[in-house]
């Protein structure tokens, strides 16, 4: 089909009536229709050319469509802005937890296919890996999902226990209920204890599940016994592997690949994609990219992504949620409101939550009285300390074993301990103590007036 448009270019003179031209010249012809002479018209009229036709008809049209409040739907959506934040995302798409189902919501993901928006949210069902570079926005991706548990889920469905090993500026949810524990580079004893609590819990969740077919959500339901999910996050994995080498290995594999069917889950990040060894790797169903400094990752990390790749803005991302999409990773808040913001929300968890996840047990430097009287029953279990490696109350029966000898290097803390001892004698009403104090050591801080004060 052959078509051809009309000319549009010619000038436009604006004029509020409609007039025929006429012409009004006079012509002077011969006897044979010759022309001897011709006058025109003398009135002439000079108007002004407004542009071109075509462009003032298309801002009539516009002007017009302004005025009688004329709108058409846009042919393609606004891209997602650099910066959104949860409460907005939120309220924008009018989003409702699910019950029974910890799915943080952590920002906006774009479909430009469809041309379709939505929000994203955080499966904990599963493993899962971020993977990015250092200025990629990692750890604000870990801010907003742990605030958004927190602020979501009671410590019935949720506690969680970070390790972090990048800039520490995660330790600022500690004091949150749904915290156990924040744990840094330096804290050793943390780490192997939080191992072995996990190890613990899985096996015992395992026993209490064995006649539900191990099904965690089945016991829940039946028996009405809180499980909560627990959720570890390991911020900077290359780092925890530098610091502690391959010392967890074994039992991280475990943790990952059996744990998930008892409510036990974990959130890791690194900066490429061999950070993370494969055996360990492929226990990770969930797989996020933000910026990497690889472009070759992004094939390996995302199936079928091809040349797609995220735009170079701080927090933006992609993610495999029924197709490979965009995203933009969502702010808690304004970056200089950020720290008084979350100590204040941390304030306000402590008053509406009473209970409080439960912490990573340690030896602690000292153990008083006060800490212990509660366990001191009996003469035959008398708590003397707790044992270093199970973290269990030591006693000792004193019933049974008539004569004893307690020695040290240093006599002021034998009699210090002895000290203490002898309050916890006194807190059994059967049990009648007698001190001698034969010998003063001429360094010796505790005089024998302090020790007058043992003598009932």
């Amino acid at each position: 089909v052959f078509g051809q448009a009309a000319w549009a270019e010619a000038q436009y003179f604006p004029s509020n009536i409609a007039r025929k031209n006429e012409n009004n010249s006079i012509t002077f012809i011969s006897n044979i229709g010759t022309v001897k002479k011709e006058v025109e018209d003398s009135e002439q009229k000079t108007l002004e050319s407004h542009g071109e036709q075509l462009i003032n008809i298309v801002k009539y049209i516009y002007e017009l469509a302004i005025q009688k409040g004329i709108r058409t739907e846009k042919l393609w959506l606004d891209s997602i802005p650099e910066d959104i934040y949860t409460n907005q995302i939120k309220k924008k798409y009018n989003y409702k937890p699910v019950q029974n189902k910890i799915e943080p919501v952590f920002g906006e993901y774009d479909d430009p296919l469809n041309q379709y928006q939505g929000i994203l949210t955080l499966s904990t069902d599963s493993n899962i890996i971020v993977y990015g570079n250092a200025d990629s926005g990692k750890e604000t991706f870990l801010s907003t999902i742990t605030y958004e548990m927190m602020t979501t889920y009671s410590t019935d469905d949720v506690q969680i226990y970070i390790f972090d090993f990048g800039s520490e500026a995660l330790k600022i949810f500690r004091e949150a209920p749904q915290i156990g524990d924040v744990v840094l580079s330096t804290d050793s004893e943390k780490i192997s204890r939080l191992f072995e609590m996990l190890q613990k819990e899985m096996k015992k969740r395992t026993e209490l599940t064995s006649n539900y077919g191990g099904d965690i959500k089945l016991f829940i339901n039946d028996t009405g016994t809180p499980m909560p999910q627990i959720i570890t996050v390991i911020n900077n994995y290359e780092a925890f592997v530098e610091t502690y080498g391959e010392t967890y290995d074994d039992a991280l594999l475990t943790l990952c690949r059996e744990g998930l069917k008892y409510g036990i889950s974990f959130v890791l990040t690194a900066s490429a994609y061999n950070s993370v060894r494969y055996r360990l790797a492929q226990n990770f169903r969930n797989k996020i990219a933000l910026q990497l400094n690889n472009e070759d990752d992004y094939l390996n990390i995302i199936e079928g992504v091809r040349k797609q790749r995220p735009a170079h803005i701080f927090g933006r991302g992609l993610i495999k949620y029924n197709d490979i999409y965009e995203f933009q990773t969502a702010r808690i808040c304004e970056p200089e409101k950020w720290n008084a913001y979350i100590r204040e929300k941390v304030k306000l968890l402590k008053e509406k939550y009473k209970q409080k996840a439960e912490h990573i047990p340690v030896l602690p430097n000292q153990i008083t009285v006060e800490d212990i009287k509660e366990y001191v029953s009996s003469i035959d279990k008398l708590p003397v300390g707790i044992f270093k490696t199970s973290l269990n109350l030591a006693t000792y029966d004193f019933k049974s074993n008539l004569i004893n000898i307690i020695s040290g290097k240093n006599i002021d803390i034998v009699a210090e301990y002895i000290t203490h001892l002898y309050e916890e004698l006194k807190m059994l009403p059967e049990v009648e103590v007698t001190v001698f104090d034969t010998d003063e050591h001429p360094n010796r801080t505790t005089t024998p007036e302090k020790m007058a004060k043992l003598r009932p």
